[in-house]
């Protein structure tokens, strides 16, 4: 009896259920190689040459506006010279929306201009919000050159809303 407990238990013959197939061995993702380990960090360079030798310095100011009569409005003019133009960088903050007008008198004072000689840095257009951005070129003009020099002048805003004297900041 021993032996037949043994042989229906090894036979398949006996209604014994077949072993279950299988399950299909899930799918291989290559994995990506390792990344590189970073470059070294380059030798120390000297600093780039920002003009070229004998070329005279680089010279750049900036108007610092303020308001001016009870006007809300403020910003900054910043201007740097590049050969025979000036660059020049206009931003302005708390000005009704719509058109103004920027400009360097020739007087030393944010008063009205006595002298008549003025730069016209042209029309601004402030967005909603205040906020008014130009970027233009004076040609043929020197920021601190002689008796045409900007530095000092005074920058101002439809003629009195801000004001602020062009400086070379230290």
């Amino acid at each position: 009896m021993l032996t037949l407990i043994f042989l229906a238990a090894c036979s398949n013959k006996h209604n014994v259920a077949a072993p279950a197939p299988k399950a299909a061995a899930p799918a291989v993702v290559a994995a990506s190689p390792p990344e590189p380990a970073a470059p070294p960090p380059p030798a120390a360079q000297p600093a780039p040459v920002l003009q070229s030798p004998g070329a005279p310095p680089q010279i750049t100011a900036v108007a610092r506006l303020r308001p001016q009569n009870g006007s809300t409005v403020s910003g900054a003019v910043a201007f740097s010279q590049a050969g025979e133009h000036v660059n020049v960088s206009i931003n302005l903050l708390g000005a009704t929306p719509g058109e103004h007008f920027v400009r360097v008198h020739g007087g030393g004072t944010c008063a009205a201009n006595p002298h008549g000689d003025e730069v016209d840095l042209g029309r601004l257009m402030v967005l909603q919000g205040g906020y008014g951005h130009a970027d233009l070129v004076l040609r043929n003009t020197a920021l601190a050159e002689g008796d045409e020099s900007m530095l000092g002048r005074p920058v101002v805003v439809d003629d009195g809303k801000a004001c602020g004297l062009i400086d070379m900041p230290s």
